[in-house]
């Protein structure tokens, strides 16, 4: 996040405190701050696979599970 952001988002967890800003609003602050998602190509993610010594099958159950837990599921990320 940027210093900016920061600052941001700081002064409206503040505003919530005392009462000056709704949830709702906090929410909506909060997904304008969130960091750029980072795209991994292949070569990254194999990088990523190997370092960890882990097998496709297992880094896809792993992403799998990760994805299950967070309530979302591929279709959320690709266009199969």
């Amino acid at each position: 996040m940027s210093k900016i952001l920061d600052i941001a988002h700081d002064m409206a967890k503040d505003l919530v405190e005392v009462g000056a800003m709704d949830e709702v609003t906090m929410r909506t602050v909060e997904s304008l701050c969130l960091p750029e998602k980072k795209v991994f190509l292949p070569q990254d993610i194999r990088r990523i696979r190997t370092t960890n010594h882990l097998s496709q099958p297992v880094f896809a159950l792993i992403s799998a599970f990760i994805l299950h837990q967070a309530g979302l599921n591929r279709t959320d990320f690709f266009d199969l």
